[in-house]
């Protein structure tokens, strides 16, 4: 699938090069893109990209359908001859396995205290603060008992954590 997809790497590249990054820094947040249901896609290329993320643990993934694109290679080149059904099916079994991967990664931060850059209010209330790690996961804090600006790096505590965020507040005294 990849050497179709004009990728100029193997899936066993790809796996020593996620194990080298590793083996460098253990702490290193990792995330990936990947395309479901690309031309000719067989359930054993799925079953195999089933396993690398499986085996990888991604901090996060974006999925999605593969969907031809006029003027592109692919389009010029290869039927979009996975169907529809396939692809959804595809994708949603992969987004659910992420999402449990991607909690588990998250609640490993628990207890932990974190610098964040801090960039503002957080989507849902302006009672609350937002910011990222620098693995740019998402952090969320009471902003009454944290005084910070947008731009500011702050420490913070982590008490609780989902698949998407991990939710803050002041380290402990010492």
């Amino acid at each position: 699938m990849l050497g179709l997809m004009n990728r100029t790497y193997t899936t066993q590249e790809y796996r020593t090069l996620v194990d080298r990054i590793r083996s460098l820094r253990s702490d290193i947040v990792l995330s990936t893109d990947i395309i479901c249901g690309f031309c000719d896609e067989s359930d054993a290329d799925f079953t195999e990209t089933y396993q690398l993320v499986e085996e990888s643990r991604f901090h996060s993934a974006f999925i999605f359908k593969y969907s031809e694109r006029k003027n592109t290679i692919a389009a010029r080149k290869f039927s979009d001859n996975v169907s529809e059904p396939v692809k959804t099916e595809r994708v949603t079994r992969l987004f659910d396995l992420q999402r449990n991967i991607s909690y588990e990664r998250n609640r490993e931060y628990i207890k932990t205290t974190v610098p964040i850059l801090v960039e503002g209010d957080a989507k849902r209330s302006s009672a609350q603060g937002m910011g990222k790690t620098d693995g740019n996961i998402t952090v969320i804090w009471d902003k009454h008992a944290i005084s910070s600006q947008p731009g500011d790096m702050i420490s913070l505590a982590i008490y609780d954590a989902s698949s998407t965020t991990l939710y803050a507040e002041p380290p402990p005294a010492h």
